[in-house]
């Protein structure tokens, strides 16, 4: 199993769980009430894709977890929340503050620019899990292409304290 770490804040105290496609309140989407401040985002690539480039591999997880609640999670238990759908084979978990209220904004030609060029939030989801396979979005959420695809996923998380400290979005079960 390959990883990848990255740090993103949370500043609203809730995340939208989603395939960035998606509208707000969406079916298929998770709005979930969390501890503020800076977390650690895993990407986890399926053993089938070590040996190879990650950006055409196939992401197996993504795991958050708030910085200041450890690592190793023993005595927790990871409890399964709910499901979310995707539709433009990527989904990740983003602060409700960058999450568009409205209209997620169009897809737009990537080849040839910059992350800093792209105009809205579904177009830098695109940017990133098209070049990269994930990434972090203004640096308060991080998305990844989702194992398979389009499909239904399940996402679990663990609690401390009656505020959510680490969600987990399952892709591939991997080893």
């Amino acid at each position: 199993m390959f990883k990848k770490t990255y740090e993103f804040e949370i500043k609203s105290g809730e995340v939208i769980i989603s395939d960035p496609c998606y509208r707000k309140g969406a079916l298929g989407t998770l709005e979930l009430n969390v501890k503020k401040g800076i977390w650690i985002g895993e990407i986890y690539i399926s053993k089938e894709m070590e040996r190879k480039e990650v950006r055409n591999g196939h992401i197996s997880s993504i795991v958050v977890y708030h910085k200041n609640s450890g690592t190793t999670f023993r005595g927790f238990c990871w409890d399964l929340y709910g499901h979310i759908n995707v539709d433009s084979g990527q989904a990740g978990i983003f602060d409700n503050n960058i999450y568009p209220d409205d209209d997620v904004g169009e897809y737009q030609d990537i080849e040839n620019y910059k992350y800093e060029d792209m105009k809205t939030f579904y177009a830098k989801a695109c940017y990133l899990t098209n070049n990269n396979g994930y990434g972090i979005i203004d640096k308060r959420g991080i998305v990844a292409t989702s194992g398979y695809g389009d499909g239904r996923y399940e996402v679990f998380t663990i609690e401390a304290d009656n505020k959510i400290i680490a969600i987990k979005i399952i892709f591939l079960w991997d080893d």
